[in-house]
């Protein structure tokens, strides 16, 4: 009985494992803090590895005048002289904490890594702190 138990249990692990290693991504959240001033409304953070075709993932957690409204979406990783990369992001306007996933095409367009970028969606001091990872799996 007790090896039936601890068979069951070596074959749960095994597929636990091998489970992880099926949906690996670059999934690992990775922290932001945004600060929009009069000056500026448009924050984006480093770039990330684009392992895979999920959505991208952001939370915002907390924030100073976020019902000013922060809009966040996927743009590459590259910059392109006046602006970082169109990698077909939708965008997500977020006015008080929350979260959600961010459909984009970085992966599939070729490219081999994306950031979060926020905008500011009306005047005024605001900040926006928070996590997001390129891949949601």
């Amino acid at each position: 009985m007790k090896k039936l138990i601890l068979s069951i249990a070596l074959a749960g692990t095994i597929l636990l494992t091998s489970g992880s290693i099926i949906f690996a991504g670059n999934h690992i959240d990775t922290k932001f803090d945004f600060y929009f001033t009069s000056s500026n409304k448009v924050r984006t953070t480093e770039a990330r590895p684009k392992l895979d075709a999920t959505s991208s993932y952001v939370k915002i957690n907390a924030g100073k005048n976020l019902n000013l409204g922060v809009s966040m979406k996927m743009v590459g990783g590259k910059w392109n002289g006046s602006h970082y990369e169109d990698v077909g992001s939708s965008t997500k306007i977020f006015y008080r904490p929350g979260s959600a996933k961010i459909p984009q095409n970085t992966y599939e367009w070729g490219k081999s890594s994306t950031r979060l970028q926020g905008t500011r969606v009306n005047p005024g001091y605001m900040t926006a702190f928070g996590l997001w990872s390129p891949d949601s799996i």
